[in-house]
């Protein structure tokens, strides 16, 4: 069992929609949605700048909450979940093109 969040933006970080467990705070997709469009845009300019063109996907993880952050037809998509059972020592990010 998992505790999963689904949130689709558009490119300039309006929630177009989301899909959430019902005792999901409003509070956590703002943050989700804050935090993903920041990734992504940071993301964005650092590719830019190092000459590595269209970055695809990062992935990340926050205190065992596991984020991607990805571009799709326009659109950002961000996916956040929690595994009930964590695994210790994780950390780091991994961009992909």
């Amino acid at each position: 069992m998992e505790e999963a969040v689904l949130i689709v933006m558009d490119l300039n970080g309006r929630v177009m929609n989301f899909a959430a467990d019902l005792n999901t705070p409003r509070e956590l997709i703002e943050s989700l949605s804050k935090l993903g469009y920041g990734a992504h845009k940071a993301l964005s300019g650092l590719a830019a700048m190092v000459g590595l063109g269209g970055v695809g996907k990062i992935d990340f993880e926050v205190e065992g909450l596991h984020i991607t952050v990805s571009q799709q037809a326009g659109r950002i998509i961000v996916v956040a979940h929690r595994a009930l059972r964590e695994v210790a020592g994780r950390g780091g990010a991994v961009a992909e093109t």
